[in-house]
């Protein structure tokens, strides 16, 4: 499928992600930025709370490859393909620790833009059921 709008990758896309993760990022909430293409560019440390990897672990990774579980792969793929388009994505989505194991989180999404091009998104989630994950350490 084509896409129209035009995905730019640089240094400046890349601080525009940040730059947009870190404003939505309240200390409360996993806040993930990812470029266009969902490279992980921003991970916080409520995301390593949450889904169990260290920042350094996972940045430049997809995201795709990180947190959906094998069953809501492809759902995340086709949300992100959309989000390609400009849309944005509110909801329940099942996630998966890096243990492996699922949890339904409340997820919000959101563009990046550098003018009129999709640059990137950030994600914002919490567990579904308000209670932090226990972090084992």
């Amino acid at each position: 499928m084509a896409d129209d709008s035009p995905i730019l990758s640089s240094t400046a896309t890349h601080e525009t992600v940040v730059q947009a993760a870190r404003a939505r990022d309240d200390g409360n909430h996993a806040v993930i930025g990812t470029d266009a293409a969902g490279r992980i560019l921003y991970w916080n440390e409520r995301a390593a709370d949450l889904y169990g990897w260290n920042v350094d672990e996972v940045l430049g990774r997809n995201v795709l490859d990180v947190t959906p579980t094998r069953r809501s792969g492809d759902a995340a793929a086709e949300i992100m393909e959309e989000m390609r388009s400009g849309s944005e994505w509110t909801g329940e989505f099942i996630v998966r620790h890096r243990d492996g194991s699922p949890m339904l989180a409340q997820v919000k999404n959101t563009v990046v833009r550098q003018g009129e091009a999709v640059v990137g998104f950030v994600g914002i989630s919490r567990p579904s059921n308000g209670k932090p994950p226990k972090r084992a350490d």
